[in-house]
């Protein structure tokens, strides 16, 4: 028979219903995730909501232009 360690080890299924309790940025930590890697990830969510993301960085930019 196993030692009751065996027994006690989550499995990778396990591990991840956890994971899905942590908070995101908790999470990305842990993981050691950048805004890169999210970038590179998911370009296809990023277009989806292109037109947010256009809108959104023109206010950025309008106000980093105020500062300048």
């Amino acid at each position: 028979m196993g030692s009751s360690d065996e027994h006690s080890m989550k499995t990778f299924e396990e591990i991840c219903e956890d994971l899905i309790k942590i908070d995101e940025i908790t999470l990305m930590e842990i993981l050691d995730i950048s805004s890169e890697d999210l970038v590179l990830k998911f370009k296809d969510k990023i277009e989806e909501k292109i037109e947010y993301f256009q809108a959104d960085l023109e206010d950025t930019d309008d106000d980093n232009a105020y500062q300048g």
